[in-house]
């Protein structure tokens, strides 16, 4: 398994542990996660650095689909709720931040038959 490496690590680790206790999985969490470790240590951040002006750059410079970059950002939002429920922040910087638009996929339905007889 892969380890985290950001300023973060250790945090990350028991908020997976927290959330396994409870008896959720983690597995998809964990990949998220260490997506955003990453972007922290690339940057150099550190707790200062984290207001909203960093996760909106953070999602803006994230080259995938925007439901991958919404599951990371949800993902890190619950995350915060779980700093401030433990008191390692004072407030959630993510709360704010709006999700982006994922492209729909509208089904083709078949326009009706014009030559169908009455019944």
């Amino acid at each position: 398994m892969k380890h985290f490496e950001s300023f973060l690590a250790p945090k990350l680790e028991e908020f997976l542990a927290y959330r396994e206790n409870l008896g959720y999985a983690t597995k998809g969490y964990r990949s998220y996660l260490h997506i955003f470790d990453r972007h922290l240590k690339e940057t150099k951040a550190e707790w200062v650095s984290l207001h909203p002006g960093f996760f909106l750059e953070m999602s803006a410079h994230l080259n995938m689909e925007a439901r991958s970059v919404n599951r990371i950002i949800s993902t890190v939002r619950v995350l915060f709720q779980f700093f401030v429920r433990r008191e390692y922040c004072t407030d959630n910087p993510l709360k704010d931040i709006p999700l982006l638009k994922e492209n729909t996929i509208v089904p083709y339905v078949f326009p009706p038959r014009a030559n169908r007889s009455p019944a």
